[in-house]
C-alpha cells in the first residue's frame, strides 16, 4: 500500500518481496486445474481497502471481487463437543452463545462494546493518521 501511495504521488519505488510474486500471505498455490488460497481467512476493515483502493486510482470491488461467505463467517469445532459459528447476526451470534453457556451472550455483547471502542480509538488515533515520520507515531 504504502508502495503505490508513494508511486501515485510521484517518487520512485523498488518492492522488495520475499516470494516469487508481491502479496504476502495473499498468495495463491497453482495445482493443475486447483486453487488453493492459503492466505488471510478473514477480511477485517473491508472499508479500509476500498478507500485505499480509491486512493490508488481503481476500485476494489472491480480488481478484488469479495463474496460474504455464508451462513456463518467463520466456524470454530470443538473435539467431540460440536461446533460454533461465528454470525454476522448480533441477535442470532447472542442466542448461540446462550445456548452453549448461560450469560454468554451478555458477556458478547459486553466484549463487542468494548471492542468496537476500541476499534474507534485506533483507527483515529493511528489508521486515519497520515505520520510523515517516526516522531509523528510517538507524538513528538
Amino acid at each position: 500500500v504504502a508502495a503505490g501511495r508513494l508511486a501515485r504521488e510521484g517518487f520512485e519505488v523498488t518492492l522488495l518481496e520475499a516470494n516469487s510474486q508481491v502479496g504476502g500471505r495473499c498468495q495463491g498455490l497453482q495445482r493443475g486445474r486447483y486453487r488453493f488460497d492459503p492466505g488471510p481467512s478473514l477480511l477485517l476493515l473491508p472499508e479500509l481497502y476500498r478507500a485505499t483502493f480509491e486512493a490508488l486510482g481503481t476500485n476494489m470491488s472491480q480488481q478484488v471481487p469479495v463474496v460474504r461467505v455464508a451462513p456463518a463467517a467463520y466456524r470454530v469445532f470443538f473435539q467431540g463437543a460440536g461446533s460454533l459459528d461465528l454470525l454476522y447476526d448480533v441477535q442470532r451470534m447472542v442466542e448461540q452463545l446462550e445456548g452453549v453457556e448461560r450469560g454468554a451472550g451478555a458477556a458478547y455483547l459486553s466484549w463487542l462494546a468494548a471492542s468496537r471502542a476500541a476499534l474507534q480509538l485506533g483507527l483515529e488515533g493511528f489508521m486515519a493518521r497520515d505520520l510523515r515520520g517516526p516522531g509523528e507515531l510517538l507524538g513528538t
